[in-house]
This record gives C-alpha cells, sequence and structure tokens, in this order.
C-alpha cells in the first residue's frame, strides 16, 4: 500500500506581498515596522508644531530651571525653558525658551522678557504666587506681528506698560530726593499711574525716573500739569490757623507723587515730556504763575509800615490767588511828599498778566488797565500775614467800599505805583493775647455761681432720696464730674494767663 503514495515536493513558505520577492521574511515584522513608522510620524507632527527658540539673557538665572521654567504672556502659559547657560566671557545668562508656534509671529524685537519673582517693597508684596509654583519669565508685546526676533536682552524691572495696556509715559525729575522707586501716581488721591525705577538725572543735579499714567487717565495729564510730593503729611500755619494736609495712607506709608492739571485749556503733553516735582501743592500751584511771560507788570507800592516782615519772593495775592511775586524790598524818605522824614517801606512787584487769564504781547497793558479800574472802585494793596509763626509778610490787593477816590500813579521809565491801606500784621503773640482777652471776657465767674446754685437745688433734691438708690448713685457721679469740668476751667485760665503763648505754640 504505502508504494502507492505520491512522493509531495515540500517547498519554502513564499510571502504574497510584493509578488513573493520577500522570500524569507516573516509577517511578524510588519507590526514594528508600522510602530516604527507611526512613531516617525508622530516626532514629524511634533516637530512641525514646534514653536521657534528663542534666546534671552538675565543677569543671573535666580528661579530658573530648564524643562520647568515656563514663559507668560498676560499669566497664560507661552513657552518654556529649554536650557540654561552662559553668553561668551560668562557675562550673562543665557536662557533658551521654547515658544508656542501661535505667538510666535507677534514677538517681535519690541518684546520685553523679565522675570518674576516674591518681591517686597514699601509699596506692598508681588508675586506671591511664585512661591508654590516658582519663579517664571513674563514677557509683552503688541497685538501686531511684527516677525519674529530670537535674541533679547532681558529687564531688571518690569516695563511701565505691559499686558497690552495703554498710557502716557514722560520723566519726572527732582532736584533733590522726593522720588521712590514704583511709587504709585495720584490724581486728588486716586491712583492712576505708577513711577519706575529711581536714578540719577543724566545732569548729576538730581534724581529722576519714568513714570506712567494709564489710559483713560492719561488725558489729565498736559503741558502745564504739576507734580508735586505727597509721600507724607505737611502742617501749615496761617492767618485762618493750622491745616494737617495728608495726601492718602498709601502715600504715606510707601510714598507718592500727585499731580494737578490747574490750567484746564492747556494741550495735552507728549509721549516723553519732562516734568519737575515739587516740593509741596502751594509750590506747585505757585509755579503755574512763575512761568515767564514776554513783558511782567511792575509795580511799586509804599507801606507805612516799616517792617522786616516782607521779603523778597514774597507772593502778591488777589482774592487768595498768587499773581506775583515781590522783587525788591527797601527803604524810603519822601519829605516833599509825605512831609516828615520818615522812613517807609517801598516794595517793588512783578504781576503775571497770565494769573489774570491775560495773554499776548498787549497782557501787560490790559493788566494795568485792570488794576487801574479796580483801584478807582476801591482796590488797596496792603501787608498782611502770609504765615503766624514765622510772621513773614505778603502783599495782598483787598476792596475797601467807600474808600477816598484814587488812582494808580504813572511812572515814566518806573514802576506804576498802587494806592495802599493799613496792614493786617500779626503774630503768635498778638493771636494769643486776642485768645487770652476772649477767655477773660466769658462769664466765668457767673457760670460758677450758676454751678453752685445747681448743685444746691440737686442736693435739696436728694435728700428726699434713699441713699442707695440707682437715682442716688447717678446724681452722686453727676455731680462729681460737674466739679471735675470747674476745676479743669480754673487751671486752664491759670495757665493762660501766666503763659499766653502756650495757646499757639503749645508749650
Amino acid at each position: 500500500m504505502s508504494d502507492d503514495i505520491p512522493e509531495v515536493e515540500i517547498l519554502p513558505m513564499r510571502s504574497k506581498l510584493n509578488g513573493g520577492k520577500l522570500a524569507g521574511v516573516s509577517a511578524l515584522w510588519l507590526v514594528p515596522l508600522a510602530a516604527l513608522a507611526l512613531a516617525l510620524v508622530l516626532v514629524w507632527q511634533n516637530m512641525a508644531a514646534r514653536g521657534p527658540l528663542i534666546h534671552i539673557s538675565f543677569d543671573d538665572a535666580a528661579g530658573i530651571e530648564a524643562g520647568s521654567t515656563q514663559l507668560r504672556y498676560r499669566d497664560v502659559a507661552v513657552g518654556l525653558v529649554e536650557e540654561v547657560g552662559f553668553t561668551d566671557g560668562l557675562e550673562q545668562v543665557r536662557v533658551a525658551v521654547r515658544l508656542n508656534k501661535d505667538v510666535a509671529a507677534y514677538v517681535d524685537a519690541d518684546a520685553a522678557f523679565w522675570t518674576v519673582r516674591p518681591q517686597v517693597t514699601a509699596q506692598g508684596i508681588s508675586g506671591l504666587d511664585t512661591v508654590l509654583s516658582g519663579a517664571y519669565i513674563a514677557g509683552s508685546w503688541d497685538s501686531a506681528p511684527g516677525g519674529l526676533a530670537d535674541d533679547f536682552a532681558g529687564l531688571t524691572v518690569p516695563p511701565l506698560l505691559s499686558g497690552g495696556r495703554e498710557g502716557l509715559q514722560f520723566i519726572l525729575h527732582a532736584q533733590s530726593g522726593g522720588l521712590t522707586s514704583h511709587a504709585p501716581l495720584l490724581f486728588n488721591g486716586v491712583e492712576v499711574g505708577r513711577l519706575g525705577a529711581v536714578q540719577v538725572s543724566v545732569d548729576d543735579l538730581g534724581v529722576e525716573a519714568p513714570a506712567v499714567v494709564f489710559a483713560p487717565y492719561d488725558q489729565l495729564v498736559t503741558e502745564q500739569t504739576r507734580f508735586w510730593d505727597s509721600s507724607g503729611f505737611s502742617l501749615s500755619v496761617g492767618a485762618g490757623g493750622a491745616a494737617l494736609n495728608v495726601e492718602s495712607l498709601s502715600a504715606l506709608l510707601g510714598g507718592g507723587i500727585s499731580f494737578d492739571r490747574f490750567v484746564s485749556d492747556a494741550a495735552l503733553a507728549n509721549t516723553g515730556s519732562i516734568y519737575e516735582v515739587f516740593g509741596s501743592r502751594n509750590d506747585a500751584h505757585r509755579s503755574i504763575f512763575d512761568r515767564d511771560s514776554a513783558v511782567p507788570l511792575l509795580i511799586s507800592a509804599v507801606f507805612e509800615e516799616q517792617t522786616t516782615a516782607l521779603s523778597v519772593g514774597a507772593p502778591v495775592q488777589l482774592d487768595g490767588v498768587d499773581i506775583g511775586k515781590v522783587i525788591s524790598v527797601d527803604g524810603v524818605i519822601d519829605q516833599a511828599r509825605y512831609g516828615d522824614n520818615h522812613v517807609r517801606l517801598l516794595a517793588q512787584m512783578e504781576l503775571k498778566p497770565e494769573a489774570l487769564g491775560l495773554t499776548g504781547e498787549a497782557a501787560p497793558a490790559l493788566a494795568l488797565v485792570f488794576l487801574e479800574d479796580r483801584v478807582r472802585g476801591g482796590l488797596r494793596a496792603r501787608l498782611a500775614t502770609q504765615n503766624v509763626l514765622t510772621g513773614a509778610a505778603l502783599v495782598e490787593f483787598v476792596r475797601q467800599p467807600g474808600a477816598p477816590f484814587a488812582q494808580i500813579e504813572q511812572s515814566i521809565g518806573g514802576a506804576a505805583r498802587v494806592p495802599v491801606t493799613a496792614a493786617t500784621l500779626r503774630d503768635a503773640g498778638d493771636t494769643a493775647r486776642d485768645t487770652l482777652a476772649r477767655i477773660e471776657a466769658l462769664p466765668i465767674e457767673a457760670l460758677f455761681a450758676r454751678f453752685a446754685g445747681l448743685a444746691d437745688q440737686a442736693s435739696g433734691v436728694l435728700a428726699g432720696l434713699d441713699e442707695n438708690s440707682t437715682l442716688m448713685n447717678e446724681a452722686r457721679g453727676a455731680l462729681r464730674e460737674i466739679g471735675r469740668a470747674a476745676d479743669a476751667i480754673r487751671a486752664f485760665a491759670r495757665v493762660i494767663e501766666r503763659r499766653p503763648n502756650a495757646l499757639i505754640l503749645g508749650r
């Protein structure tokens, strides 16, 4: 039977792929080949989706780590640090950052980068979120694609305008101090801007700092805007009493610069303008009227009072507004005019027509016409107290109804002379004596007599009450308080009688 079975020829298996050309290759190799192909596709897709690499140079790399430190724009992660190294010569740290592809076109040459870390300053604590998450690199650029730049110099401090904010940038200059880095800019006590880092000015004559007022408040900054130091409080004493001025609690604690327009019709400021910072609001306001005039109006006045209280630079006021200043103070004897040899006070003054709302070449002549008209109506110049404690004086124009007719005397080649009236100079002693006189005029003895009568009546009423009743205890307490008040009034009267200046000087 076995002889009838035909022999079968056994041939090696051939792959059906490629028409049997892959002879000897097992189909099991298709799986790793497919996986490799898929991996290559994924790598290619990943490479195609990756953004470009940029380099940023910093002074140091504190808190920056490759593979973990993010680049953020408006607090959104848009990149990752891939490498941290050094520049040539080891002068700076060079950080390589891989950008997200969708923002790469906006990172042009004007982009700015800085490191955000926890920081404690007089204005508060910033960067607290980095305590747990770690430091990160913040970036700022505009919303217009400008072509990718790949090499940047990192900033040591954040820019004043970042994250798409708009505003007006300018420079503040101070002769000595008065500026604090990163202090707020205040308008009517509201923070509307901020200072940058303070540094010595280019001319070495003071300090300066970049500043910004954010939109829409940048419309408040004009060519005539004035800035002053409001970091603290000021005490001013005048004829009307003492005044304590505090701009805001934040400015008192951390420093601040305030500003105001003062002139409403001035042109808006330009980017990069330079402003001087004054020591107080009064100084800033006075500077408005100190600006140069083409031809200031020169006037003079001869006062009967011979006093050293008036000095060069003292303000000249009309209705409480500074309209000029005293430019010279001299003594004058004019027997022919006054009929005696008494020394009188001659004050030369310079008035600013702008302070009266007059501009142009004809402003001085119009200012003189303005004064002439009001002098005929009773306007007179007089000396008045500027500061009670120092005794400094100023010149003020006041209207006196029913005053005898007078007019401005014209002088060829000299200053026009204005008529005067009696001074109202006062000092601390006069104020104390006036206050003492008012205290002495009070019916203190009559008040004591009434206190005594009331006490007797109260004693009569209390006689019929229970010794331990609540009403009796309250009444006794009220009588004790009345007695203490009477003792305090007597002690105060004795102190003022011996030391009247204590009312003003607090001694």
